[in-house]
């Protein structure tokens, strides 16, 4: 079963633009899961409100947002992707607050076809 493991570092647009932006070249445009990561990436932009999200050979999502509006809280989201035997993808995302517990998980499965659910 392939993995990628993408790590995403949320925060306050100040926050976002003071970090230092991996250089390299996107996950390979052939893969099935590199897809589904940017089905999820996607859905992760509209539901955050981010401006841009970027996937980079490191496997590190960074982008600039103000989810709150009032806050520069930091959250960090792990997606495992998982191709399955039956020809779907899993992909399981797991939010924390930065210094904080658990804060909520998201989860999809599809084909190249089915609309992220």
């Amino acid at each position: 079963m392939n993995a990628i493991l993408l790590v995403i570092l949320l925060g306050s647009s100040g926050l976002a633009a003071a970090l230092e932006r991996p250089t390299g070249p996107v996950l390979p445009s052939d893969s099935k899961s590199e897809t589904v990561a940017n089905d999820i990436r996607s859905e992760l932009e509209t539901q955050l409100k981010a401006d841009e999200i970027s996937v980079t050979k490191w496997n590190v999502i960074n982008y600039r947002t103000d989810i709150s509006g009032c806050c520069s809280q930091n959250f960090y989201i792990k997606i495992q992707i998982n191709d399955e035997p039956d020809g779907y993808v899993l992909a399981s995302a797991h939010i924390w607050r930065s210094g904080k517990a658990f804060f909520g998980d998201y989860q999809t499965r599809k084909t190249l076809t089915d609309p992220i659910r």
